[in-house]
């Protein structure tokens, strides 16, 4: 679903990109053109967010191209005041306004950490190393490197934890500063890296989503394309060799080719592709737990044998992650809708690590998952469930984190109403987490 967000927002990113280029050359040229730049700033803007949040990035683009190319003048090299007032009112009023209103509600941010497992600041330095590798996908794409899931990159707690944090945080400064110094000289250069950056403003910074996903390039990576476009083409200027000129654009073209089969071929179906996430990944827990549950479901649909396959990449994600809790609801709705042997280790680990673990957004969602399946299909004694919601709620380390508190006890909420039939408990809970988080508009729809 994200990508197919991506994918539009991008497309109307690029259609008031378009106006405002159209409308900015006839500026330019002295003749009338603000409408049609205001039209794309407007229209395509309205639409572009309302595809995705990141549609909010399209004045900054177009700030990017007007400071690297047209440089806020017209042919005469006169001020433009209509493009001045532009983007006083399209980027430099908006971010203002952000950041007074931050300023007084940082919990906006903050309190989406609540849910994660990683803070602030360590996403923040965890994103230098993800934007290179973001640049080396773009560069030079490998099989093995690219995926749909990227929880194996480990969290930067620090500069030097670990190093790489470091040579990332200056390589990216290098890069800015290039932009900057190219900015009279090779603008196109400029805008190329500014492009970049713009394209990760939202997705790479402050804000507590998920630390990487190579989708938030779609339309970053036009700005590393042109850059290495234009290096080609310099290349080919000063010395015109065929080889330059077309040789190592053909190559390129031709690897991009080979790398986008390769995976065509491993997306083809569910099963190939989920194998191959769990051998490029190894050590991503998402990865393993996505095979077991194709397996899982594979069985479910007529080939019980492959039960065992599913177990076993479980298995591996409990050696991956020993905090985390999915492959464990997993195994437990798997074995019970087959009819297979239950562990009872996997109740007592779940009781553990709900009652003395983090609780995250992935731990609501295999309770959930696990409560649903009790409900409909999973003869899970009630009493058993019980345990569980108790071992939740008595977890010391929701006491000081009021979103994931109400999550808990809404989710108590749904298992008393839905699975024990008790509306007026439940309702009471669903009350409770009003009280514990007040500000929260899906806790009164509840």
């Amino acid at each position: 679903r994200d990508r197919r967000m991506t994918s539009l927002s991008t497309l109307f990113i690029a259609g008031g990109l378009y106006l405002y280029m159209l409308g900015r050359r006839r500026l330019y040229d002295g003749k009338p053109g603000a409408s049609i730049v205001l039209l794309g700033l407007l229209v395509f803007g309205s639409l572009a967010i309302l595809s995705k949040e990141i549609g909010a990035l399209l004045p900054i683009y177009m700030l990017a191209i007007e400071s690297s190319i047209f440089r806020f003048r017209d042919r005469s090299g006169r001020s433009d005041k209509f493009i001045s007032w532009f983007f006083v009112f399209s980027v430099l009023l908006p971010v203002c306004l952000l950041l007074a209103w931050l300023a007084f509600h940082p919990s906006f941010v903050t309190g989406g950490y609540a849910g994660r497992d990683f803070t602030l600041s360590e996403r923040l330095l965890t994103e230098a190393r993800v934007l290179i590798l973001y640049l080396k996908l773009i560069i030079m794409p490998s099989v093995s490197a690219l995926g749909l899931q990227h929880d194996d990159i480990s969290i930067s707690t620090g500069l030097f934890d670990p190093k790489s944090t470091l040579y990332s945080v200056l390589t990216l400064l290098g890069l800015a500063a290039t932009a900057f110094l190219a900015h009279r000289k090779s603008p196109l250069i400029s805008l190329s890296i500014f492009w970049f950056f713009t394209g990760h403003l939202m997705e790479s910074t402050i804000w507590p989503l998920e630390i990487a996903h190579e989708h938030r390039n779609y339309l970053a990576s036009f700005g590393i394309l042109l850059a290495l476009t234009i290096t080609v083409t310099h290349l080919a200027n000063r010395h015109p060799i065929k080889i330059i000129t077309l040789g190592l654009p053909t190559l390129y073209l031709c690897m991009l080719a080979y790398t986008t089969s390769i995976r065509a071929q491993q997306w083809s179906n569910s099963v190939d592709h989920a194998i191959f996430e769990a051998v490029h990944h190894p050590q991503s827990y998402r990865a393993a737990v996505s095979a077991g549950n194709v397996y899982a479901q594979l069985a479910l649909n007529g080939q019980p044998e492959l039960a065992k396959d599913a177990l076993d990449h479980w298995q591996r994600a409990e050696e991956l992650d020993q905090d985390n809790i999915s492959h464990l609801a997993a195994q437990i709705k798997l074995s019970y809708r087959l009819d297979l042997p239950v562990n009872p280790w996997w109740f007592d680990e779940l009781e553990h690590r709900l009652k003395h673990g983090i609780f995250t957004f992935g731990h609501r969602d295999a309770i959930s998952s696990l409560a649903a399946c009790a409900r409909d299909y999973c003869s899970i004694p009630d009493a058993q469930m019980q345990r569980l919601f108790n071992a939740l709620l008595e977890n010391q380390g929701l006491k000081g984190r009021s979103r994931m508190h109400a999550e808990a006890i809404s989710l108590y909420a749904f298992y008393t109403i839905n699975n024990l039939n008790d509306f007026d408990k439940g309702l009471g809970l669903f009350r409770k987490a009003v009280e514990i988080k007040p500000d929260e508009l899906q806790y009164r729809i509840n």
